[in-house]
């Protein structure tokens, strides 16, 4: 049997030895998905609700773990479910509906993850984990296209620059699409995203005891807004005035 290894306490454990309530997703759950960002998570994670925030570009989550969650894109509230990256912390809900490239894993940690994701995280923590450079020479490419002109490529590159010490590693991802309304005053589609990241690595390991991870990354993201609609029934008089 496998082990599954997170890092759910900032260092590499057996899922089976954390004491916390952790829900790991890998990569390779999500491509049987088709998954396209991790708000996808909450198909496979219990407890788990990730929406988009009404009335904002549809970059910025609305998400809640066990009920509790926060709905406020301003940037002076801190989320109570924050997206962790690598470590590092997206302090605010606005752009940090992330798309899924070369993920490794995704931890979903239910319940209060203030000793070591901040204060505030009082429902729990979205933990996204990257792939790390492997040594070898390789790559990988994937193109998807569909409806409402969605145009998706990811790619990444592997190689060794000095082998057995020192390796590196480039993705790169470009998302678009038009959106899927139509504004019959303007005659154009809205809501459409256009995303391009790049996100170059570098894995240095003098020995077996010791291993160091450089990553930059770049995005770019020109998101539409996500438009009103109208949930009133036949009947009502609000659904009169606006049809």
């Amino acid at each position: 049997m496998t082990d599954i290894v997170v890092t759910a306490r900032r260092r590499e454990e057996r899922l089976q030895d954390v004491p916390v309530a952790v829900t790991a997703i890998g990569a390779g759950a999500f491509e049987k998905l088709f998954a396209s960002t991790f708000a996808d998570v909450d198909k496979v994670a219990p407890n788990v609700k990730i929406d988009t925030l009404l009335s904002s570009v549809i970059n910025t989550p609305a998400m809640t773990i066990r009920g509790i969650g926060t709905v406020d894109g301003d940037s002076t509230v801190d989320p109570a479910v924050p997206v962790v990256v690598d470590g590092f912390t997206y302090a605010r809900l606005a752009g940090s509906m992330l798309d899924l490239f070369d993920v490794e894993r995704i931890e979903v940690l239910r319940g209060p993850q203030g000793a070591l994701f901040g204060m505030n995280t009082i429902a729990g923590a979205i933990n996204i984990v990257t792939q790390k450079p492997t040594g070898e020479f390789g790559g990988k490419a994937q193109v998807r296209i569909g409806n409402f002109g969605r145009q998706d490529v990811r790619a990444s590159l592997d190689f060794p620059i000095v082998p057995g010490l020192l390796a590196g590693k480039i993705s790169v991802l470009s998302s678009k699409s038009d959106g899927a309304w139509f504004n019959l005053a303007t005659n154009q589609s809205i809501g459409g995203d256009n995303t391009f990241a790049i996100r170059p690595k570098l894995l240095f390991t003098p020995d077996e005891a010791l291993e160091m991870v450089l990553t930059a990354e770049i995005i770019r993201t020109r998101a539409g807004i996500v438009p009103f609609s109208n949930f009133s029934t036949p009947g009502q008089s609000v659904y009169q005035l606006v049809t």
